[in-house]
C-alpha cells in the first residue's frame, strides 16, 4: 500500500510538471505574438522626400521626413550610419540617432519633420557619405524610400576661381565695372588669386585703367561656395568710335 501511494504522489508530480511547461510554453507563444503590432494606417505612410541629402562640412545638414494621408501624435525613431558609410560618427557628425514627435490639433496635421545631421569639419580627407534611416517600427506604415544617402560636402579640397558671369558689358559713361569673381571648392581655409587687366581693342589708360597683378583675398568659409569682387575704372574717350574690349586674366598670386 505504501508503494502504491508513492507511486500515485510520483504520477501526480510529474503531471504537475509536465502541466506548468506546457502553460509556459503557452505564454511563451502568446508573449512572441504580442510583439508583433498591427500598422495603423490612420497615421498615414511615412518615408523620406528624396533618396539623396547633402550638406557642408561643419553645418547643419537638413534631411527631410514627409507623413502621407494620415494624422494623429507619433514618435518616429531613425538611426545615422551603416556599414559600408565612409562618414564615422564622432568624426564626420556629432549625432547618432533620435526620434521625430509628429504632432496634430484640430486645424493642422504635421507632414513634414525635419532631421539635423550636425556634420563636423574634417580637413582635407575629401566627401564624405551617411546613411540616415528610419528604424523599424511594426506600428507604422512605411512608403519609399525609408534610408537616405547624406553626402558631406568636404571644403578644403584645391579651389577654382571663375568669373561670374564670364563677361561684361559697360558704357563708356560709367565710371568703374565691377567684376565677381567665385571660388568653389577650398573655403574651409582662407584662399587667395591674382587677377591684371589685359588690353585689347580698348587701350589701358586711354579707355581704361590698366591693373597690373593684383592679389583678391578670400577668407575661410563653411559655404561651398564664394565670392569677391573688385572694380575697373572706365575712362571717358570722346574719340571713341565703336565697341571696344579689354580682358581681364586669374592667376596664382
Amino acid at each position: 500500500m505504501m508503494n502504491h501511494q508513492r507511486l500515485v504522489s510520483r504520477m501526480g508530480a510529474g503531471r504537475w510538471l509536465l502541466l506548468l511547461a506546457l502553460l509556459g510554453a503557452g505564454l511563451g507563444l502568446l508573449r512572441a505574438e504580442d510583439a508583433f503590432a498591427t500598422p495603423d494606417p490612420s497615421l498615414g505612410s511615412f518615408q523620406f522626400s528624396s533618396a539623396t541629402f547633402q550638406a557642408t562640412e561643419g553645418t547643419a545638414a537638413d534631411v527631410v521626413v514627409t507623413r502621407t494621408g494620415g494624422s494623429g501624435p507619433y514618435c518616429l525613431n531613425y538611426t545615422l550610419f551603416k556599414a559600408g558609410d565612409t562618414a564615422v560618427p564622432g568624426t564626420d557628425y556629432s549625432n547618432t540617432q533620435g526620434c521625430m514627435s509628429f504632432t496634430n490639433n484640430s486645424t493642422s496635421t504635421d507632414t513634414t519633420k525635419h532631421i539635423l545631421v550636425n556634420t563636423l569639419h574634417n580637413p582635407g580627407l575629401g566627401d564624405k557619405t551617411l546613411t540616415v534611416r528610419l528604424s523599424p517600427d511594426s506600428n507604422v506604415v512605411f512608403g519609399s524610400p525609408i534610408d537616405t544617402t547624406l553626402t558631406i560636402k568636404d571644403i578644403d579640397g584645391p579651389p577654382s576661381f571663375t568669373f561670374t558671369p564670364a563677361s561684361y558689358t559697360t558704357t563708356d559713361t560709367a565710371t568703374t565695372v565691377q567684376v565677381t569673381v567665385t571660388r568653389v571648392g577650398g573655403s574651409g581655409v582662407a584662399q587667395q588669386v591674382s587677377y591684371s587687366t589685359i588690353a585689347g581693342t580698348a587701350a589701358a589708360g586711354t579707355d581704361f585703367t590698366g591693373v597690373p597683378a593684383t592679389v583678391l583675398p578670400f577668407a575661410a568659409s563653411a559655404l561651398p561656395s564664394t565670392t569677391n569682387t573688385f572694380a575697373v575704372t572706365i575712362l571717358r574717350n570722346p574719340a571713341i568710335t565703336g565697341n571696344k574690349t579689354f580682358s581681364v586674366h586669374l592667376s596664382s598670386p
